[in-house]
C-alpha cells in the first residue's frame, strides 16, 4: 500500500509482494507462479516482460520468511534458489527484499547486499509503551510495572512488541491483575477471546471466563476442535490452514486470509499469534489419555 501510495519504493515501477505463509505459493515452480495475477496469460505475460527487462525496476517482497515450511528453506526448494540468485541470472536487475527473524534468516546471510536488524524492546521501550498503552496512569503503571518485575518470565516476553501489548491487554482484562507464568498468560489471553467470541457471536450470556471447562458444551467441544488443528499444525510444520481444514467455528482465536494468487483467489486461516497455537497444542495433549500422548 505505501508503494501504490507514492511514499515508498519509488525507485521500483513493479513490486510483487510474495507471502510465504500462503500455501499457494509454496507450490511456485516457476516465475510466472509467482506473478498475483488470477489469468495464467496474464502471469505468463507479466513474466516475459520482467525477464526481458532482466528484472530492471522490479523488487519482489519476500515476506515472512520465517513463517514458511522447512521444505521451502531447503537449499534445493525453487523458492530458495530464486531468491539466493540461483534462479535470478537472468534477472541481475531486480531487487529482492525478505522479511524474517534473524534467527531462521541465518542461510541467506551469505547471500545478501543489505541487513538491517530491527532491534527488541530496551526496558525504557517498554516502560514507554506500557505508560502509553495504559493512557500516562502512573499508578497503574507502576503496577503492571512491580508485576512484571515479580516475574522475569513475563518481562523477558515484552522485548517483543506483539507480546508486550499482549501483557498489557491480558492486565487490563483481569481488573489490573497479571499472571505470573506465560502459561498463564496465553490461558487468560485465550480465555479472554473466547469469551469475546461468544459475547460477539451467540446468545450464551456468560459475563466472565476463567476456565476451559466452564464453556457451555457446544463451545467447549469446538475449542477442542480447534485445539486439535493447532497441534496437528504443529506436529506438521503448519502454520497456516487452507480453509476446508476447519471443520468448525475458530471461536476467534484465528484470523482469515484472502489473498489474489497465481491460482486464484486464496482462502486460509491462521492462528492470532503462534505462541497461541502452541498453547492450544498444548491444552491438546493434556486432554488426550496417556496412551495417545505416548
Amino acid at each position: 500500500r505505501e508503494w501504490a501510495a507514492g511514499r515508498l519504493f519509488q525507485q521500483f515501477s513493479l513490486l510483487i509482494h510474495v507471502s510465504l505463509e500462503d500455501p499457494a505459493v509454496h507450490e511456485a515452480r516457476c516465475l510466472a507462479d509467482l506473478i498475483p495475477y488470477d489469468s495464467s496469460e496474464m502471469r505468463e505475460a507479466v513474466a516475459k516482460a520482467i525477464i526481458e527487462r532482466r528484472g530492471k525496476g522490479v523488487c519482489f517482497l519476500f515476506d515472512a520468511w520465517d513463517e514458511a515450511p522447512r521444505t521451502l528453506l531447503q537449499v534445493t526448494s525453487f523458492l530458495y534458489k530464486f531468491i539466493t540468485g540461483a534462479s535470478t541470472k537472468m534477472l541481475p536487475r531486480c531487487s529482492i527484499v525478505i522479511t524474517s527473524r534473524s534467527v531462521v534468516a541465518a542461510l541467506l546471510y551469505p547471500n545478501l547486499t543489505t541487513r538491517v536488524i530491527i532491534g527488541a524492546f530496551s526496558s525504557t521501550n517498554v516502560e514507554e509503551f506500557i505508560d502509553i498503552s495504559l493512557g500516562h496512569n502512573s499508578d497503574t503503571k507502576q503496577r503492571l510495572l512491580q508485576a512484571l518485575h515479580a516475574s522475569p518470565e513475563l518481562t523477558s516476553l515484552c522485548s517483543l512488541p506483539i507480546n508486550a501489548a499482549i501483557v498489557v491487554h491480558v492486565f487490563q482484562s483481569l481488573d489490573y491483575e497479571l499472571p505470573s507464568t506465560r502459561t498463564g498468560l496465553f490461558h487468560a489471553l485465550v480465555c479472554n477471546l473466547l469469551l469475546r467470541h461468544m459475547q460477539l457471536r451467540t446468545d450464551h450470556g456468560l459475563q466472565k471466563l476463567e476456565a476451559f471447562e466452564s464453556l457451555p458444551g457446544d463451545v467447549l467441544q469446538q475449542f477442542k476442535s480447534v485445539c486439535a488443528i493447532a497441534f496437528r499444525g504443529i506436529v506438521e510444520d503448519k502454520r497456516v490452514f487452507e480453509l476446508s481444514s476447519l471443520t468448525t467455528s475458530s471461536l476467534g482465536l484465528m484470523q482469515a486470509h484472502q489473498r489474489l494468487t497465481c491460482y486464484g483467489p486464496s482462502h486460509h486461516y491462521s492462528f492470532l499469534h503462534y505462541a497461541v497455537q502452541e498453547f492450544l497444542a498444548a491444552y491438546h495433549i493434556s486432554q488426550c489419555s496417556q496412551k495417545e500422548q505416548t
